[in-house]
């Protein structure tokens, strides 16, 4: 449960204060209000829905106790962010090819969220007689994600471009599936079957696409590359593909955008030698995994209250938190209170010593039973009560923008493309305040999740545009051969 500081308690009214059903009524009216002030689609009731798909795994939630302490926690992160992970990396912030390349590799990633060659067409800049296979459609059963094969003569390669999942919540949802082993570690499990039934599907078509290369490359005198690339769920799959994939593919390159936490330590590391990923500072989905998750719960129990009431007194959002909190604890202590006068009056409990002596001995033989539950690894116990931790792969470049969100709180937005219908996206004139910065991190820098309210908007494609744009606006052109 959640636990407000001395204080802290709003007083009922007089005609709830006698009544446990009048402080249920109030403890309801108050989580209405909250939930309105919200919003659905809020990034807090998003990773509400994530972390109680683990249920089966690491122990219930009580959804109030958890919305209400994320709510907190992303108003607190609101007033005064978090410092981002990582080092800044003036290197790479100036190289005006590299950040080319991410840039035209981020919006093919954007453009397999299309449903036809021709849309792919437009959003990639590629020929649509250069698309040599498409599966717009996922296969459900299989788990095979979305993807296309093509050929982009101009970067010289054969792209595999893997659509990711389409809303947030399905990201953060199939990311409770168990980690299992994979090339000697551990990887997202649901990951690791899509990998298997993409590479089986894909190979094919990649070979046919480097057969049809040849005669470029022999005229350039140059060999084709194997790219991969893609948003989310996708760069996740399109790594692990690679993992197999470079066996027959040495130069392959992946590049990889909001990278999801898919792989052990160790294999997140060796995948730095093949792939870059871009993460923004905020994106909840590179730190969500069954360790992050079960780390939260100490991050709630710490969590201070008395510093938020200080910071967040004249919010009104933290004013509907507070009352919701108060209402709650009320609701809570009047139905405590009613339980013990029933046994008060039916005479239960007076016998004291023999009561205290039934209750230490269901303790004792509860703790007995913990015991030997943390003793039995055979059955799968062991994961459980120590969950693998799982990190982003590849190399981690992350992109921070200075305010959070280009200084603006997420919001919906109609009649746009549905990759770009939620988001933080500044005018020219809001950009002109805010300054991007590149940073490269270390994975266990993603162990712990970070509640804000740019969680989900900063998981988007649009904001990693926005980041990159900055920087090629920043740093020299690229050199281009004058004509004749």
């Amino acid at each position: 449960m959640l636990h407000v500081g001395d204080g802290h308690v709003a007083k009922m009214e007089p005609s709830q204060s006698g009544s446990g059903v009048g402080a249920f009524a109030a403890s309801k009216r108050a989580w209405s209000k909250l939930q309105e002030s919200q919003g659905q689609s809020s990034p807090v009731n998003m990773i509400v829905k994530g972390a109680t798909s683990f249920q089966t795994h690491i122990g219930p939630w009580s959804v109030r106790d958890l919305t209400l302490g994320l709510a907190a926690m992303a108003k607190v992160a609101e007033k005064e962010p978090p410092p981002p992970p990582g080092e800044p990396n003036e290197e790479l912030s100036k190289d005006s090819e590299f950040l080319a390349r991410a840039q035209h590799w981020r919006a093919i990633a954007e453009a397999v969220y299309v449903c036809d060659g021709s849309s792919f067409s437009l959003m990639s800049h590629l020929p649509e007689s250069l698309l040599v296979h498409a599966e717009w459609n996922p296969d459900q059963n299989s788990l095979r994600p979305t993807y296309t094969v093509s050929i982009d003569a101009p970067y010289n390669a054969v792209v595999l471009a893997i659509r990711g999942t389409s809303h947030v919540v399905d990201m953060l949802v199939n990311s409770g599936a168990c980690p299992e082993d994979f090339r000697g570690g551990k990887s997202h499990a649901g990951f690791a079957h899509a990998t298997e039934v993409l590479l089986k599907e894909a190979e094919p078509h990649i070979k046919r696409a480097f057969e049809q290369a040849k005669e470029v490359e022999k005229e350039r005198g140059t060999e084709m590359k194997l790219v991969l690339t893609g948003h989310s769920m996708g760069g996740a799959v399109g790594i692990m593909c690679a993992f197999t994939l470079r066996d027959s593919y040495p130069s392959i390159e992946c590049w990889s955008y909001s990278t999801p936490a898919c792989l052990s330590h160790e294999l997140a590391v060796e995948s730095a030698e093949f792939a870059t990923s871009f993460v923004s500072a905020y994106d909840v989905v590179p730190r969500f995994s069954f360790a992050a998750v079960e780390g939260l719960r100490k991050q709630l129990e710490e969590f201070d209250w008395e510093h938020a009431k200080s910071l967040l007194k004249d919010d009104p959002d933290w004013q509907n938190i507070e009352k919701a909190v108060n209402a709650m604890q009320g609701m809570q202590r009047k139905v405590s209170d009613g339980v013990d006068g029933v046994k008060r009056q039916m005479g239960v409990g007076d016998g004291g010593q023999d009561e205290g002596k039934a209750q230490e001995q269901q303790r004792q033989g509860n703790g007995k039973e913990k015991e030997k539950e943390d003793t039995q690894t055979q059955d799968g116990q062991q994961q459980k009560l120590d969950p693998p931790a799982l990190y982003p792969a590849g190399r981690l470049l992350v992109l921070v923008a200075d305010p959070p969100g280009c200084g603006k709180i997420p919001e919906n937005r109609s009649n746009v493309p549905q990759q770009r219908n939620y988001g933080a996206y500044p005018s020219f004139e809001e950009n002109l305040n805010t300054k991007w910065t590149l940073r490269e991190a270390r994975h266990k820098e993603f162990l712990q999740l970070v509640v804000s309210p740019w969680s989900v908007s900063d998981h988007m494609l649009g904001n990693l545009s926005e980041g990159l744009g900055y920087l090629q606006s920043h740093c020299p052109p690229i050199p281009l051969s004058s004509s004749s």
